[in-house]
Formats: C-alpha cells, sequence, structure tokens
C-alpha cells in the first residue's frame, strides 16, 4: 500500500511518495519512472497512487487519464465528471461495485491545485496537506510538528517516520513538484 504525501505552498504543489512495492510476500524497490507511484502526465497533471498495482498499471497506462477543463484547468466539477466515469470503467478493474470502492487510492495535482479522491469515490479538494496509503497516518505529526523546516524536508523526514512505522513503506523516496515538474530521488 505504501504511503504519498502533497503539500501545497506558495502556488506550488509538493508530492513524495516511497519506492517500495509488495508483491505477495516479495518487497521490492521501483526506481523508474514507469514504477515510480506518483506519475507526471503530458499534460502536467502529478498523479499519485497508492493500493494495488493492477489499477495502478491501470491508470498509468491510459494517456492523460486526469484530463483538464475547455479552461485548461483542473476542478473538482470537472473530477467528478470525467474522471470519476473513468475509475468506474470496468475495463480498469479499480472498482468494486459489490464494496462501492477502488482498489487505489489518488492524489491529484496541478499547477495549484490538490485533490484527493478517497476509495468510496468522494473528492476532496486540499488547501494545504493530504497523505494516502498504509503509511498515512504516521506523515501527519510529522507535516504539522514540522511545519518550520522547508517543505521538501518536512516531506522527506514525514516519509522516513512513515518508512520506520510501518512495513509496507520504504525508501528510497521520490519527490516532485507541480512546477519543475522533475523527479528527486532520496535515500
Amino acid at each position: 500500500m505504501s504511503v504519498i504525501v502533497a503539500v501545497k505552498e506558495n502556488d506550488v504543489v509538493y508530492m513524495g511518495a516511497d519506492s517500495q512495492t509488495s508483491i505477495g510476500g516479495n518487497k521490492i524497490h521501483v526506481l523508474n519512472e514507469s514504477g515510480f507511484k506518483i506519475v507526471i502526465q503530458e499534460n502536467g497533471v502529478l498523479v499519485g497512487m497508492c493500493g494495488d498495482v493492477g489499477g495502478h498499471n491501470a491508470v498509468t497506462t491510459q494517456k492523460n487519464f486526469v484530463s483538464l477543463d475547455e479552461n485548461g484547468s483542473l476542478t473538482k466539477k470537472h473530477i467528478v465528471n470525467e474522471i470519476i466515469p473513468k475509475l468506474l470503467n470496468p475495463n480498469l478493474k479499480i472498482y468494486n461495485e459489490k464494496k462501492q470502492d477502488l482498489s487505489i487510492s489518488l492524489i491529484i495535482a496541478f499547477r495549484d491545485k490538490l485533490y484527493k479522491i478517497m476509495s468510496n469515490l468522494t473528492v476532496i479538494r486540499c488547501n494545504t496537506y493530504t497523505s494516502s496509503g498504509s503509511g498515512k497516518n504516521y506523515t501527519r505529526y510529522d507535516m504539522y510538528a514540522h511545519s518550520d523546516l522547508p517543505v521538501k524536508e518536512r516531506i522527506v523526514k514525514a516519509l522516513r517516520s512513515s518508512a520506520n512505522r510501518d512495513s509496507s513503506v520504504g525508501a528510497p523516496f521520490v519527490l516532485i513538484d507541480s512546477k519543475n515538474l522533475e523527479y528527486e530521488i532520496v535515500e
């Protein structure tokens, strides 16, 4: 399941994720763009995913899965009307109708916009911070308690805290922001 952290600061969204993937009893660290938990789409949207590997692959293989609206923006209304129906597509096999939930959780960022799609398809606009995955609860303390630190340091501190407490989370970590759109690997 792992962890993804996102912080909005000064009109930029900063995201970080661990690199550990668990498949059965095996744990591997994926350090290539095709396996990162945060994907840069061609339209500049960042999509962070935790959960089922099959769900991650289903979303990442769809070109610009998270589209922008007619004004080139990302709004909650657009996500509800255009993205949620894509998540419900039975061919993707990421939505369980009986349980009425997704097998993945999503954090989406574009420029200064930050949203989280919950497993029950609720869309939340985040104004400061959000996290997702099995290690999310461990990140909260570090994000708030160390708000005086630079944003990247806070994210790394939160990811390390999560990795120290949750066996599903592991370093190295991948960082990116919605302005530069360049990956950074942190041990």
